[in-house]
């Protein structure tokens, strides 16, 4: 993986890690953000932040990003990873197929 790539996906890590120190009540009242510009050398993509109820008790978030290639259009290093958190604080992963209609 290319350096890039690799702080892309640093950048991306470290959002979602922030996110999952966060209480229910406060992730419960984000919202969708806006794509944020996120440019790593000559390369430029976005990141953003999908927060979405599941049901009463339980918060999906999931953040998602790409970066193109410098060097070959249309081509872009892509990211979505996320958690579920309930109002009783419990985390769990975001099933597969839930992830994979991000990317």
């Amino acid at each position: 993986m290319f350096t890039a790539s690799k702080q892309f996906r640093a950048i991306a890590e470290d959002r979602l890690g922030e996110l999952k120190r966060r209480q229910y009540m406060e992730l419960a009242a984000l919202r969708r953000s806006a794509p944020e510009a996120v440019t790593i050398g000559h390369r430029r993509g976005w990141l953003a932040t999908v927060v979405e109820m599941v049901d009463a008790d339980t918060v999906q978030v999931v953040v998602q990003g790409s970066l193109a290639c410098q060097w070959l259009p249309g081509l872009s290093d892509w990211f979505a990873a996320g958690f579920r958190i309930n109002r009783s604080g419990s985390i769990m992963a975001v099933p597969d197929n839930i992830l994979r209609s991000y990317d």
